[in-house]
């Protein structure tokens, strides 16, 4: 699988490359069999060490505007607090299997793409009027490096866009200028009653079908 290698954005945008490579972190991802407590055998995906696991019952902006500042391995949180910056994200798939990649909040740039080890020094960087995406395909055995801006505050899943992957929690989220979401936003009482109403049909005791038995997204 391949994206298309001719698309050109139609209002040209300039990737501002002042703050590559930087500081850089690396977050490891690995794809481990899991043994049941009834012996089955399960296949996840590992994000930081964690399967990415979401609470129904507690959201990710709920927790926020509780001020709860305990955050689950399980919710795979990466923290992104500078604004108006450049984010830059390199995934290397250490697979032979492609996995398109999506995030939540922001339509990014595709710096490089391809096949083998990405490698600053030698791959070819556009940072000129690149290909912008919200779903962008890392290359089997390859590389997709993708840039964005950090002009959205929230909280933004990426994760891969094959169903059962995403299942298996193949995810992250990433809370994006935390001190400032609620600038934008409120809980109001439609959220209150949206939570109500979910809570009301999604009772585990008695819902007859549709029981999280996955990542949850």
């Amino acid at each position: 699988c391949t994206d298309e290698q001719t698309l050109i954005p139609y209002v040209p945008i300039t990737v501002d490359s002042t703050g590559f490579p930087g500081n850089q972190s690396s977050i490891p991802v690995s794809a481990p069999n899991r043994v049941t407590v009834n012996g089955d055998m399960v296949f996840r995906w590992d994000i930081n060490g964690a399967t990415m696991n979401i609470d129904f019952d507690y959201p990710t902006l709920q927790q926020l505007a509780d001020g709860n500042t305990t955050w689950p391995a399980a919710l795979n949180p990466i923290f992104i607090d500078q604004a108006n910056r450049t984010a830059y994200w390199v995934i290397q798939n250490q697979s032979p299997v492609a996995h398109p990649i999506h995030l939540h909040g922001h339509d990014f740039n595709v710096v490089a793409q391809g096949t083998g080890t990405f490698d600053a020094a030698t791959t070819t960087l556009k940072w000129s009027n690149p290909t912008r995406r919200d779903v962008a395909m890392l290359p089997g055995n390859g590389y997709l490096f993708i840039a964005f801006r950090t002009d959205n505050p929230g909280t933004w899943v990426m994760h891969c866009h094959i169903a059962w992957h995403v299942s298996e929690g193949l995810s992250l989220q990433l809370v994006e200028r935390q001190a400032e979401i609620f600038d934008h936003m409120s809980l109001d009482a439609e959220w209150t009653k949206t939570c109500s109403d979910f809570e009301t049909w999604y009772n585990p005791a008695t819902l007859a079908y549709g029981k999280k038995t996955d990542s949850g997204l």
